[in-house]
């Protein structure tokens, strides 16, 4: 059996993904009313660029330890305790990076 190039799972979802980011340029633009023209080549490698990441991710998805991964991290967003971690990585961050009391302890 001949092995495929592409995961056809994963292009279509990158596909779909790349035609809602031009629908939300077209109208985020304001039907093209405010873009530049000069920044139809970066609008091209944007659009590559995302592409490609989607592509990846989704073909990274599709295997089960890191679809594990990401049911369990989705499910830790949204049961409320996520807001917690957050305050003590702020509060360590501030404390550590920004004021470096680890160097000095009080």
């Amino acid at each position: 059996m001949k092995e495929r190039a592409f995961n056809t799972k994963a292009l279509l979802i990158a596909t779909v993904a790349s035609v809602f980011m031009v629908v939300l340029v077209f109208y985020g633009s304001r039907k093209l009313q405010n873009f530049d023209a000069a920044l139809v080549t970066y609008l091209f490698g944007t659009l590559f660029a995302f592409f490609g990441v989607v592509y990846r991710y989704t073909v990274w998805l599709q295997r089960p330890p890191t679809w594990m991964y990401f049911k369990r991290g989705i499910h830790f967003l949204f049961t409320g305790k996520v807001f917690s971690h957050l305050w003590f990585l702020g509060k360590e961050s501030v404390e550590n990076i920004a004021l470096q009391k680890f160097i000095y302890p009080i």
